[in-house]
């Protein structure tokens, strides 16, 4: 039986926008048919920032994978141990934040891909491989063109290395994570800073070039969505559960408040 399909990668394949879900603060499986019914490509698990455990990711993944949602999880800095680990545990793909070198980008490789193109180490059974009880030869190459690679650039030694980065063997993406760019640059928030706006250029034209995936996440106004999305994306964040919570609950809150002093009129 074949490995299941990446529907993030395949939307992106099909010259679709993949956005995601973020899950930080939510931490149990419901949220993946939530990103289901709204129309998410893909879930966005966040263990550098968030405070769930890894086998609370794992059960929000296996979910996600039935709701055909594409489960990927950001691990910490220098995480590339765990990633394997996450990836055993239902993950479909892993994020790596702050990678600033090619040596970094190889590490990331290894942690995700089985040899000859990396150095995972072999495990089943896998959710992702239908729980077969041997994994090997061709369903392991299918695995490998499943599971998403991505790097995340967040600093100007990253950008000034993205070239060399962007072509390292078995690297499917590259991300912008340009609210941690702007910091790093001395624009701490201000991610339509024209010097962020052109690292972020620059990133994109690199990404291109190498023919990987290129992607963007800290950006949620419509203007600013607006004008980075000419830069060519292929993945981005929509937002995260609190945000999403808050904004829901403030304009429930407004509209009760603006139907309870109509009806007092």
């Amino acid at each position: 039986m074949p490995a299941r399909k990446n529907v993030m990668k395949q939307a992106m394949l099909d010259g679709k926008l993949a956005v995601s879900l973020t899950a930080n603060r939510w931490r149990s499986a419901e949220i993946a048919t939530i990103a289901e019914l709204t129309g998410y490509e893909w879930l966005f698990i966040d263990l550098e920032h968030g405070v769930m455990t890894e086998d609370q990711a794992s059960q929000i993944a296996i979910a996600a994978i039935h709701a055909n949602v594409t489960p990927i999880a950001r691990v910490g800095i220098g995480e590339f141990s765990k990633a394997s680990r996450l990836l055993d545990a239902g993950m479909q793909g892993i994020t790596f934040p702050h990678i600033e070198t090619r040596e970094d980008a190889v590490q990331t490789v290894e942690a995700t891909k089985y040899g000859p193109a990396g150095a995972r180490g072999g495990y089943h059974p896998l959710v992702q491989a239908y729980h077969v009880n041997r994994c090997a030869g061709e369903l392991l190459e299918q695995l490998n063109d499943e599971t998403l690679n991505i790097v995340m650039i967040e600093s100007p030694l990253g950008v000034e290395n993205v070239d060399d980065i962007a072509s390292t063997p078995g690297l499917d993406a590259i991300q912008v994570g340009t609210n941690d760019l702007s910091i790093s640059m001395g624009f701490a928030g201000n991610v339509d800073h024209p010097d962020v706006v052109e690292a972020c250029a620059k990133v994109a034209d690199a990404t291109r070039r190498h023919n990987k995936f290129f992607g963007m996440g800290g950006v949620y106004t419509a203007e600013g969505m607006e004008k980075y999305l000419k830069l060519g994306m292929n993945f981005m964040h929509g937002g995260a559960d609190v945000g999403f919570l808050i904004d829901g609950a403030r304009a429930r809150r407004t509209l009760i408040e603006k139907l309870a002093s109509s009806a007092t009129k």
